[in-house]
């Protein structure tokens, strides 16, 4: 008779889960890439706006519209930044429920590596309580068949 962990539908269960936590940290992780790479982008697009409006002799028109402008790029790399610290958050709630769920399956592994090893010493105790029977037996059959030819 194998051995038969009544837990193994939970088991199995609780590894899905993890697997499921798994794919939504890798999303949450690809939203923060996302998030950086837009930043980034916002980050050249700032420095190449500066670089090319690098003039000696700026109109105070000119000043003013490229005021506003980096304003509106300033306020935007706000929300970026806010957007991708939302993006860290979710990554690590993600990843905590990730470790807690890694954590529940792991405890339902270490039980039923615990109730196998058990069985096994359970089983092995059963086959040496059988093979002293059968040992003895044949001592007792052995014994009686010496008793019996010492008689005739």
């Amino acid at each position: 008779m194998p051995f038969t962990f009544r837990l193994e539908s939970v088991l199995k269960y609780r590894q899905r889960i993890v697997d499921d936590k798994g794919r939504a940290v890798a999303v949450a992780q690809g939203e923060v890439a996302r998030w950086n790479a837009r930043r980034m982008e916002l980050d050249a697009e700032i420095n190449a706006y500066l670089n090319q409006h690098q003039s000696p002799g700026l109109k105070v028109q000119d000043l003013v519209a490229k005021t506003a402008w980096l304003e509106h790029l300033r306020r935007r790399r706000q929300e970026l930044e806010a957007g991708l610290s939302l993006a860290r958050m979710q990554l690590a709630a993600a990843r905590e429920e990730l470790q807690a769920s890694w954590r529940d399956l792991e405890v339902l592994k270490q039980l039923r590596q615990r109730q196998e090893l058990a069985w096994l010493a359970d089983q092995e105790t059963r086959e040496r309580k059988e093979l002293d029977e059968i040992g003895q037996i044949r001592s007792d059959r052995a014994s009686r068949s010496i008793f019996a030819l010492k008689r005739a």
